[in-house]
């Protein structure tokens, strides 16, 4: 699972660069490994690093928009479930229609008209 470098730094997703920039600070001085005993050593700088980690990203105002914009895009929705009408074996079937329902429109497009477009296959040129 992929760390949420807003909960490392313990703020919310709408701080401010200085609050992140205060956040980051006091996680540090509370996690750096020179400051912590022998026996939290290892815990320690397991968590500095992810501090500093978090803080490289959520600090810098680009890395930061891209983190969020992947965040949003990253978010699992449950997929389609076939209707009641789909029966077990053509479940598969549903499945590809509820998918097509995805995709981008100009490939919707090509398939339902073709390369031609939907007025040449409607209104044919060649009349044999």
């Amino acid at each position: 699972m992929a760390l949420d470098y807003y909960s490392v730094l313990n703020v919310k997703r709408k701080a401010s660069d200085d609050e992140v920039k205060r956040a980051y600070k006091r996680q540090a001085l509370i996690w750096h490994p020179d400051k912590n005993p022998a026996s939290k050593q290892s815990e320690a700088e397991k968590k500095f690093k992810q501090i500093s980690e978090a803080y490289e990203v959520l600090g810098d105002p680009r890395k930061r928009l891209i983190y969020d914009v992947e965040a949003i895009k990253s978010v699992q929705f449950p997929p389609p479930r076939p209707s009641s009408s789909c029966a077990p074996a053509a479940a598969s079937r549903c499945h590809q229609k509820h998918h097509n329902r995805q995709q981008h429109p100009d490939i919707v497009k090509l398939r339902v008209f073709g390369e031609e477009g939907f007025w040449v296959r409607v209104h044919p040129t060649n009349c044999n």
